[in-house]
């Protein structure tokens, strides 16, 4: 009997150590599952990070922004180049004598149509093209701006104007070339403002609030 339960305990221990060190088949397909599963999940995350990086180099936030200001620098160029006025005036000129005046074309491009008169006066100012004609005006004079006023435009000049060199028959010359000019902006009379303000006299012969019309015929300047 001794023998017999001796063989028992011993069969008891070995089989109980068997048991704690040993590992049943379905333990060890759950830690392979569990594993894969980890596995799986990290692949998973390293693929998602990998490819939010790769978006955000080749086209992320600083593509599209390069793109936008592209997109908004031609936008702005062409509305500007569609706003942009191109038309061609007639400016009027004495002759090397100061007897006589004549016109010639100029052509003018500004931002919008409303500058047309300003930018016109402007050129008249800057001289003809032709050598036969001349400017007698001060060639520091300038225009300061044009409002209308029913139908005559009130023209503001810098005092530069009033120090051209004219005698009476220029100063004739001088206020016709203007009103000619004007005329072709839709207006039939002139105003002559010195810093925006009348002046007691123009010229040593005209009063300051007088205005002035075109009253003659003029002919283009001819070779």
């Amino acid at each position: 009997m001794k023998k017999v339960g001796f063989i028992i305990i011993l069969s008891s221990g070995i089989f109980l150590a068997a048991c704690g060190q040993g590992t049943t088949p379905q333990d060890a397909e759950y830690e392979e599952e569990v594993t894969g599963d980890e596995e799986t999940v990290e692949r998973s995350e390293e693929e998602s990070v990998n490819n939010d990086e790769g978006t955000e180099d080749e086209g992320g936030e600083n593509g599209l922004e390069e793109e936008t200001t592209e997109e908004d620098m031609d936008g702005n160029q062409q509305s500007m180049e569609e706003e942009q006025v191109t038309d061609t005036v007639l400016l009027y000129f004495s002759d090397q004598e100061v007897m006589e005046i004549y016109y010639e074309e100029h052509t003018l491009e500004v931002d919008s149509e409303d500058q047309l008169p300003v930018a016109a006066l402007q050129q008249w100012i800057e001289g003809p093209e032709h050598e036969r004609l001349t400017s007698i005006v001060n060639e520091d004079t300038d225009v300061q701006w044009v409002e209308e006023e029913g139908n005559t435009a009130v023209i503001s000049f810098n005092p530069a104007l009033l120090e051209s060199n004219l005698g009476s028959t220029a100063e004739k010359h001088l206020t016709e070339q203007m009103a000619s000019i004007m005329e072709q902006f839709g207006f039939s009379q002139i105003k002559i403002l010195i810093d925006g303000e009348e002046q007691d006299t123009l010229f040593g012969h005209f009063e300051g609030g007088e205005t002035f019309s075109s009253s003659e015929e003029h002919h283009p300047i001819t070779e």
